[in-house]
């Protein structure tokens, strides 16, 4: 559990490659005790890795090993957290929107309060990836109102940069908020969303 919570942690923060040796200890472990619980949770962190480290295949493999755990132990935990990374990893739209629809299902139903966060990030992402400006801004309302009760600086960066990125890929860019946004970003430590911000910028004309 430490090593797969340190690989969490890391991965969040997108501290990738650092999150890899934790993750790696943690799953051997898992299969060890033949604990597919942590096992699942790994193998879908270890995607991400994969992902971010530029094997695609790789990063969908392990998702897929993930997601049929899932689906045997039961998706309640983190089914829709691997949902939104095989959002991400998707080989094509139809892929990308059918891991979505079937992860807003699941948050409709027992799925636990840590999924609505992960996914919801993962499929603003995706859908900012997509072009679907839409879509992201709806993900980051459903976030925005989830965690309206107890608001989080987490949800609020994540919420805000949603925004940004969706209007500044309409065309209707803010460098002035965009900036600021980044500068919140570097303070939470959110290294794997500042290239979106930048992207912004440069689009602009603007350095970050």
């Amino acid at each position: 559990m430490a090593g797969e919570c340190a690989g969490l942690v890391l991965v969040d923060a997108g501290l990738f490659e650092e999150a890899r040796e934790p993750l790696e200890r943690s799953l051997a472990l898992a299969r060890r005790i033949a604990s597919r619980r942590f096992a699942t949770l790994d193998l879908a962190l270890l995607g991400c890795v994969a992902w971010h480290g530029g094997d695609a295949e790789g990063a969908r493999r392990l998702l897929d090993e993930s997601w049929t755990m899932c689906e045997e132990i039961g998706t309640r935990f983190a089914g829709p957290i691997v949902l939104g990374m095989m959002a991400r990893v998707a080989a094509d739209d139809a892929g990308r929107r059918a891991a979505i629809s079937r992860g807003e299902a699941l948050l409709d139903g027992t799925a636990m309060a840590h999924n609505h966060f992960w996914f919801r990030r993962d499929a603003i992402d995706t859908s900012l990836a997509a072009g679907d400006f839409d879509a992201a801004e709806r993900h980051a309302e459903a976030l925005e109102r989830y965690a309206s009760a107890e608001p989080l600086p987490w949800t609020d960066f994540h919420v805000a940069r949603a925004r940004a990125l969706a209007c500044a890929g309409r065309g209707v860019a803010d460098s002035v908020a965009l900036r600021a946004l980044r500068e919140r970003g570097v303070g939470l430590g959110r290294h794997a969303a500042l290239p979106g911000i930048d992207e912004a910028l440069h689009r602009m004309g603007s350095e970050p």
